[in-house]
């Protein structure tokens, strides 16, 4: 069907405004998965949406709702309104609020007001002399606008077809309200997706005089974990206990490095299991005897893996694990060296994602070296993302190229001074590094890799960058190729702060060198006589997600799209187009490593 090429959301408005038949068929995709800014001026827009005359509802199978109460009011108008620019580039032009619509590759129908906060000072010790001093929120108004938030997701879970949702989402840090989650299950017993978080009332207490609740949700196969209190802790186990079947689970702690005590040891210990393992996991004391529970997808987020071997490695079965996420994990290295042996191995793990994000300690050898060994165990990785925060050294290539032409997707993103403004230098693998792995891995799509850098000013890519790029060039299947290291705007390592390169000279020299990559790929398309595929090239990755607080334009990346230029005579020519990297999935499916989300650092550009 053509429809099913389609993604980008004004295509498939279009389609909807040619006929009924066709309307249809498109509204099928385009309210697949909506996204919604609620709790603020903008919710007199759910009138329009849950109307009864919207063809879309019935069609809705993920909603996605955003609260955001920002910690200091708009600045006025007047004030300039700047992206945080790379060290040696002035600000670009001012920036306005505006309205954005939009809709993701599986048609999500995306809704926001932007307002975007004051810019950041250019430098650490510099001041904004004409900025507003920000007006900080009234706390009755920040409770106002929660209330009317869950106002707005009640009358949203109301008023929507019963049972066409499979996961609701929370996409805010406040308490979500307990009477919605309770009526959200009793409407919408289609679930396959739900999270478990701070509840304005003990969830618990419901769900023991209530236990059909969860019982009756017989699609239910996941449940994302968000604990950061006691009562969470049992509501989560309350969940996991009435859940039919089980294949994806999610545990990231929300517990505040202050909140340990002498007295509460949330994460586990040398001579005992801590209270997150304890209570989720209740019914499987002792963990010794218990039956492992078999699960396709883990994460485990800001969870202490020292002593998972005696706990999480047996109440989990991790062999028959097919995806596995480690963020912010400390002991990692203890559960890598688990992974290794026979018993333990994960011989169907096709997607692994490994995020160190401690901002100030360095990486240790050893969980490299644990990492490494892991990855030398283990060849049916189609996706790997890795990403080190203070780490001198990148991991071994040989675990990379061990997995062979099953590797489709790979992320390696190595920064070598965490924590620190003003250092921005990515580690890079060497150039035999680089020629081994596109022999090894030649189904690679996508590839995040830094490189050497090529100076933004010159007319002629650097040698070192030309190899590089020749070399990844190389690859007969590459449609997205993210370069996650920045073209430095002076010559050599030094930057002199009198030297400023405009920003918007700074993106068309990043143009100039997407386009002699692209040139270069289409040279050897037909020296080859094979078909061109590089489509995407970026620079720089996404640090956080986006947030209606954030400035809008925040360019932690610059992304370009191979397009064609006619001019008045007919002649049809190769061009790099600029697109906003969070546009570029509409328009081209295999760049979802784009949207990969990088822990913060402190840093958006590294020029």
């Amino acid at each position: 069907m053509i429809i099913d090429f389609l993604h980008r959301p004004g295509d498939l408005k279009n389609v909807c405004l040619t006929c009924h038949e066709l309307r249809d068929i498109a509204v099928r995709r385009l309210y697949n998965e909506v996204e919604l800014d609620i709790g603020d001026d903008g919710d007199g827009k759910l009138s329009a949406f849950l109307g009864r005359k919207n063809p879309g509802l019935e069609h809705v199978r993920c909603i996605i709702l955003n609260h955001e109460v920002p910690e200091s009011a708009p600045p006025s108008p007047r004030a300039p309104l700047t992206p945080t620019p790379p060290p040696g580039v002035i600000n670009p032009p001012a920036l306005h609020p505006h309205h954005h619509i939009g809709n993701n590759v599986n048609g999500m129908a995306h809704v926001m007001m932007q307002v975007p906060p004051p810019p950041p000072p250019p430098g650490p010790h510099a001041h904004h002399m004409n900025a507003p001093l920000p007006r900080r929120v009234n706390p009755k108004s920040k409770e106002r606008r929660l209330n009317h938030a869950h106002f707005a997701a009640r009358l949203l879970i109301e008023l929507l077809p019963e049972n066409v949702l499979e996961m609701f989402a929370w996409g805010s840090p406040e308490e979500f309200s307990a009477d919605n989650f309770v009526l959200l299950c009793q409407r919408q017993r289609s679930l396959r997706t739900i999270e478990i978080g701070q509840m304005d009332r003990n969830l618990t207490e419901i769900l023991q005089n209530q236990p059909q609740l969860i019982q009756n949700l017989t699609l239910l196969h996941s449940i994302d974990m968000f604990p950061q209190s006691l009562e969470d802790l049992e509501a989560c186990h309350a969940v996991l206990r009435d859940t039919p079947k089980l294949d994806e689970l999610l545990i990231s702690s929300q517990f505040a490095p202050t909140s340990h005590d002498d007295d509460v040891n949330y994460d586990d210990e040398s001579n005992k299991p801590g209270l997150i393992a304890t209570i989720i996991f209740k019914d499987q004391i002792p963990f010794q005897s218990c039956t492992p529970m078999i699960l396709t997808h883990l994460s485990l987020c800001r969870i202490n893996l020292r002593w998972a071997a005696q706990t999480y490695m047996r109440v989990i079965s991790f062999p028959a694990l097919k995806e596995l996420f480690i963020k912010g994990c400390a002991g990692s290295d203890a559960l890598f060296a688990e992974m290794v042996k026979p018993a333990k191995r994960p011989t169907k793990l096709e997607h692994l994602t490994y995020a160190h994000v401690e901002e100030i300690r360095a990486v240790p050898h050893y969980t490299l070296s644990a990492l490494n060994s892991l990855l030398e165990s283990i060849s049916t990785l189609n996706a790997l993302y890795i990403n080190l925060s203070g780490s001198d050294s990148l991991p071994r290539i040989d675990g990379i190229c061990n997995q062979g032409d099953n590797l489709r997707a790979l992320i390696v993103h190595c920064s070598r001074h965490a924590g620190l403004i003003g250092h921005r230098d990515r580690a890079y693998y060497s150039q035999d590094d680089v020629v081994k792995l596109c022999h090894r891995c030649k189904n690679l799509e996508q590839l995040a890799l830094a490189c050497p850098n090529t100076n933004a000013l010159d007319l002629q890519l650097s040698d070192p960058f030309s190899k590089y790029i020749d070399t990844m060039l190389t690859l007969p299947e590459l449609v997205t190729l993210n370069l996650t290291s920045w073209p430095p705007a002076l010559s050599g390592s030094t930057y002199a702060s009198v030297f400023k390169l405009p920003f918007q000279v700074y993106s068309h020299q990043l143009q100039r060198i997407a386009q002699a990559i692209f040139s270069r790929s289409i040279e050897r398309s037909k020296t080859e006589s094979q078909p061109a595929t590089l489509r995407v090239i970026a620079f720089g990755c996404n640090l956080k997600k986006y947030s209606q607080n954030t400035i809008a334009g925040n360019m932690q990346q610059l992304a370009f799209m191979l397009g064609k230029q006619i001019d008045p005579f007919g002649r049809v020519s190769s061009e790099a187009m600029p697109v906003k990297p969070r546009m570029v999935r509409f328009t081209e499916p295999c760049a979802n490593i784009l949207d990969h989300e990088f822990p913060a650092t402190h840093e958006h550009f590294s020029a």
